[in-house]
């Protein structure tokens, strides 16, 4: 009777680990790092009023967010269509067209990287436009972006490269908050993108090499005011410390998330003051 209670119990155990993401941030903790790196504060939206322009800017932004990396099955059907509500164009009008089945795995098919080849089951194009137009359209980087349709002929206007850089951003957020989070060396081994990769490139690139790469287009008026080298030198020493790790293993997993945790510090130190120097930026959420 022991013996089979115990089977019982395990056969429980593994069906709940099936069932939810191991170690995973939900929306809330990923809205509280977008937060703290843009706002230096990660509960700045509970600061603002509910029917304010910039909380539904801000909410729409992380709804596009969490919609793009973590929809699964049922999930956010509601903030899609508070997303189609605005008006944001280009959106699916249903989860049916973008969602997947089962979520033990869902980051392989949306985290390995802004630009990755993904799967086509993971519809990783439609759920990229939904983070670009909703930025695009909460920033109003073009009247027009994206796919159109105009007298029956499709076209793609595209995206500005400060409205993708930002989107890359935000993306890279969530992606660092499952770092953070992670207490299995399998989601940094194999679901999310390397944090350092011994010889990166736009074809092949980490974390770091992503962060490096969009972080100057964002915040490009305090590049061109010379405000930017503290950033860039304090995110060149924690790549060196983090490449020095060598693989991630049982043993080192403790010191990668240290890495990304001061990572996350430092740029909560630079960043909001920077994107207050960026008129796409300020104009929504300034001061």
């Amino acid at each position: 009777m022991k013996k089979r209670l115990v089977c019982w119990v395990l056969v429980i155990i593994s069906l709940v680990s099936f069932a939810v993401p191991a170690f995973a941030h939900d929306k809330a903790k990923h809205d509280e790092i977008i937060e703290y790196v843009l706002f230096g504060n990660k509960h700045y939206k509970k600061g603002l009023d509910e029917n304010s322009e910039e909380y539904k800017c801000l909410d729409n932004l992380e709804k596009a967010v969490a919609i793009c990396l973590d929809q699964y099955d049922e999930r956010y059907i509601n903030e899609l269509q508070d997303l189609n509500d605005c008006g944001i164009h280009g959106l699916p009008e249903s989860i049916d067209e973008i969602k997947f089945k089962g979520n033990q795995h869902h980051r392989r098919k949306t985290h390995k990287g802004w630009n990755a080849v993904y799967p086509e089951d993971a519809h990783w194009e439609e759920r990229k436009t939904i983070l670009l137009q909703t930025v695009n359209d909460v920033f109003s980087f073009k009247l027009m972006a994206g796919k159109w349709t105009l007298f029956g002929i499709p076209k793609d206007f595209g995206y500005k490269e400060q409205c993708d850089a930002f989107a890359a951003l935000l993306y890279y957020l969530h992606v660092l908050g499952d770092f953070d989070a992670s207490e299995s060396r399998s989601v940094i081994e194999n679901d999310v993108i390397s944090l350092t990769r011994t010889n990166p490139s736009d074809d092949n690139p980490d974390l770091f090499w992503e962060l490096e790469r969009i972080l100057p287009i964002v915040c490009k008026a305090s590049v061109k005011a010379g405000d930017y080298s503290g950033l860039e030198v304090d995110i060149k020493m924690l790549e060196q410390e983090a490449r020095e790790l060598g693989g991630v293993n049982d043993e080192n997993l403790q010191q990668y998330r240290d890495i990304v945790k001061r990572l996350l510090d430092h740029l909560e130190s630079k960043v909001p003051g920077m994107l207050q120097n960026e008129p796409f930026f300020s104009k929504v959420f300034g001061d």
